[in-house]
């Protein structure tokens, strides 16, 4: 018999967040043979590591999850609570070569300028890149202030 995970609360009801993006193999891994542990399930927010130890977490993104999921799933709803008046913190925490560098910001807006149409479709645009298009986006929606 296996350990269960919890379901965790829903975002409304959890002052913290904790969510889990599963990197994919390295191509070094691969060519050494090396397999998965994890199975994923992001429907039931766990996984399960090897047959019977399972985890829960508010958000599970599997290995084919792209930027802009992190993004819609992580960062979106606490911009949008930010921007209402609330505080928000988003950070990645892992071991090296997690993953973190990539999920947070490998690529940045001054790769990619914000008057680009479609910024937020670019691929390798990570959170915070995304957040710093929204900021400046919100900024230029401001009224101008008087000279």
């Amino acid at each position: 018999m296996g350990l269960e995970a919890q379901r965790l609360p829903g975002a409304e009801e959890a002052p913290v967040r904790v969510a889990l993006r599963v990197r994919p193999l390295l191509p070094k891994e691969l060519l050494h043979g090396h397999q998965s542990c994890l199975q994923v399930e992001p429907g039931l927010g766990r996984v399960t590591l090897g047959r019977d130890r399972h985890f829960g977490f508010h958000v599970v993104l599997a290995e084919d999850a792209g930027q802009e999921a992190v993004y819609q799933a992580c960062v979106q709803p606490l911009l949008e609570a930010f921007f209402e008046g609330f505080n928000a913190t988003v950070f990645a925490y892992g071991q090296t070569g997690s993953g973190k560098t990539y999920t947070m910001g490998e690529a940045s807006v001054e790769h990619h300028p914000p008057a680009l149409a479609g910024a937020y479709e670019l691929p390798g645009l990570g959170a915070m890149g995304r957040v710093q298009l929204k900021w400046q986006e919100a900024l230029r929606c401001l009224p101008s202030l008087p000279p």
